[in-house]
């Protein structure tokens, strides 16, 4: 019998796309070919255990935050596991990645998380000594590609695009299940993602409050793991309450299945300041649904045809964000855009 090719797959404890990205890369992997370990690097696993194959062999590498001597921990898992391949997804915890990887004597794989910019300059410092030194870095899309290579010229030849690829199977799967809606009588707005300032959820409240002036019946529904103690949070309840929306918006905490609740809505919305490429989106145009996104980068216009599958808006522009919400209901019989990169690109990198 030949051997396994053992990976290891880093995530954090709590979901996001980076997170859900690194569980659907590994899944493209044959398990007659790959010995696959998930490591948890968080205080907690959190919520980000629900979405792992089942049966997955997973690793809690508990730390209490980046600089909690990762690296040295990464580095024991390696040799204690025999690895061959270590893969992550966030920078953080990439540059320790890359680092344990080499001493170890394997081969290191990240992925970029978000854009140059989007990062501190101790981080840009940080990525710029050590990614030249991984086996492979993917970009998710071509003008994050274009951003790093002109910060680190030395990943001209490790460095490689690759267009986020959803999880077909699991999303057909999970978008026929029965709808989550209490009744068919509204006009259903979704989206879904962290509840922080750079998602955008102030914006959309802003632009929902314009709409359903418009529209009686319109609902706006959020998805993301709720915190009642962040101060961020706090303030979204504040503006639902004072202009009289609580009946009309509904936070529905962190789902494991998302898709049932965008398959039944009438038009996703992604209000994002800031995205590296939001894998909501994706999903949303692959179940079919008519999207506005905010342009908080390039490709969306690549992605979202104004007229035809959604509207693309300016960031933190609720007025211009709330007509495009109601246009966008009157969208019909249209096919994706957007292409993924294949499954053979991404299992390439672990040949």
């Amino acid at each position: 019998m030949s051997h396994k090719k053992k990976v290891l797959f880093c995530t954090m404890g709590r979901v996001g796309g980076a997170s859900k990205m690194v569980i659907t890369i590994s899944k493209l992997l044959d398990p007659e070919k790959y010995d696959i370990c998930y490591v948890v690097i968080d205080q907690q696993v959190q919520e980000i255990a629900n979405f792992f194959p089942e049966n997955a062999r997973v690793i809690h590498l508990k730390i209490r935050n980046s600089w909690d001597f990762l690296t040295i921990k990464l580095l024991w898992i390696i040799k204690k596991e025999h690895a061959d391949y270590i893969f992550s997804s966030l920078a953080p915890i990439n540059v320790r990645v890359i680092v344990a990887g080499k001493i170890a004597g394997i081969r290191p794989i990240v992925r970029s998380n978000n854009n140059w910019a989007f990062f501190s300059r101790f981080y840009q410092f940080l990525m710029k000594l050590t990614y030249p030194k991984a086996y492979k870095v993917i970009m998710q899309q071509e003008d994050m590609y274009a951003d790093y290579i002109k910060e680190i010229p030395q990943c001209k030849d490790n460095m490689v695009t690759l267009h986020n690829i959803p999880d077909y199977a699991t999303i057909d799967k999970n978008k026929v299940e029965q709808s989550p809606y209490m009744t068919d009588n509204e006009v259903r707005y979704v989206w879904m993602g962290r509840i922080i300032y750079t998602k955008g959820f102030d914006v959309i409240l802003r632009a929902f409050n314009k709409v359903s002036q418009k529209i009686n019946n319109a609902h706006l529904y959020l998805l993301g793991k709720i915190n009642e103690s962040d101060e961020y949070y706090n303030s979204l309840i504040k503006y639902v309450n004072s202009h009289n929306l609580s009946e009309k918006v509904h936070f529905v905490g962190l789902q494991k299945n998302p898709h049932k609740w965008i398959a039944n809505a009438d038009c996703f919305v992604l209000p994002s300041r800031v995205e590296g490429l939001p894998n909501s989106l994706i999903e949303a145009m692959y179940i079919g649904k008519p999207v506005v996104s905010t342009l908080c980068l390039p490709i969306i216009k690549r992605m979202v045809k104004d007229g035809y599958n959604g509207y693309t808006v300016n960031v933190d522009d609720h007025e211009e964000l709330a007509n495009a919400m109601v246009k966008a209901l009157e969208l019909k019989n249209f096919t994706m855009i957007y292409k993924s990169s294949k499954a053979e690109d991404f299992i390439r990198l672990f040949e």
